[in-house]
């Protein structure tokens, strides 16, 4: 988990921060996409967890 937060501060500084630089019309774009990377994200934290809690499977047909 320590290594996907560090990878992701790496992503944010260095690929992010260097697309703005060059293209700063992108801004909203790039803000969307973080946005909607986080709504996903917790989506499916949401779901694999309640199904966890559950005792029951994430998957939607289980295999």
């Amino acid at each position: 988990v320590e290594a996907d937060a560090v990878h992701e501060q790496v992503v944010r500084r260095e690929v992010v921060a260097g697309l703005l630089e060059e293209e700063p019309h992108l801004d909203g774009d790039v803000a969307f996409g973080v946005d909607a990377t986080n709504y996903v994200e917790d989506r499916l934290a949401e779901r694999l967890l309640g199904a966890w809690r559950a005792g029951e499977s994430s998957l939607r047909t289980p295999v």
